[in-house]
């Protein structure tokens, strides 16, 4: 099991997004009876603590190749659960952080099928009560990739994708009719620029 950390640098940061998501994502009933058992997020133990670290809340991106938690999931700084949204199995989330949006802070993550532009990817905007408000994803056909999702002062979105083009490429000893990888930046507001071939 991998997990990506990314914690706040600043103290005010962290107190900020503690103060604002401070709520723990429970189960739907899916038919009607009784309650699902609420998907387990995954155990975080703190082994020592520092001074030096800043307040406020840890987010995480677990992920498994098994059956098992993965999702964006957040947990104070004892490794308490605050928040966990539990994907599918074969999908994982990337990059969760907080960020503004129309002046208001957010939580945003990528969620995809597959590494490197190879199955769906949405990039997601939560409120502070963890309902998604905006989804995102790549215009003219592409597939964005899971390196990065930033929202912009003018309320777009910034994203990369890669996209795969015939070249020549016989000057670099590879043959005439060769593939190459590009990678494309998208500003997205109904695909306003976009950066690339």
């Amino acid at each position: 099991m991998k997990l990506s950390i990314r914690s706040f640098p600043s103290a005010s940061a962290g107190a900020t997004a503690l103060f604002l998501f401070s709520a723990i994502a429970v189960a739907d009933t899916p038919d009607g009876g009784t309650p699902a058992a609420a998907p387990q997020p995954v155990a975080v133990t703190i082994l020592t603590s520092s001074p030096k670290t800043a307040p406020g809340l840890i987010f995480l991106t677990p992920t498994t190749a098994q059956t098992g938690a993965q999702g964006p999931e957040l947990v104070d700084d004892q490794g308490r659960p605050v928040w966990f949204d539990q994907l599918p199995n074969g999908v994982s989330a990337y990059d969760f952080r907080v960020q503004r949006y129309r002046g208001e802070p957010v939580i945003t993550w990528i969620q995809s099928q597959g590494a490197f532009s190879t199955g769906p990817t949405t990039d997601y905007i939560a409120d502070r009560h963890y309902h998604v408000i905006a989804t995102v994803n790549a215009g003219n056909g592409l597939i964005a990739d899971i390196h990065e999702f930033h929202l912009t002062r003018e309320g777009t979105a910034l994203i990369t994708a890669y996209r795969t083009v015939p070249r020549d490429l016989s000057s670099a000893d590879g043959p005439a009719a060769g593939l190459v990888t590009e990678g494309v930046v998208q500003e997205i507001d109904r695909v306003v620029i976009q950066y690339g071939h």
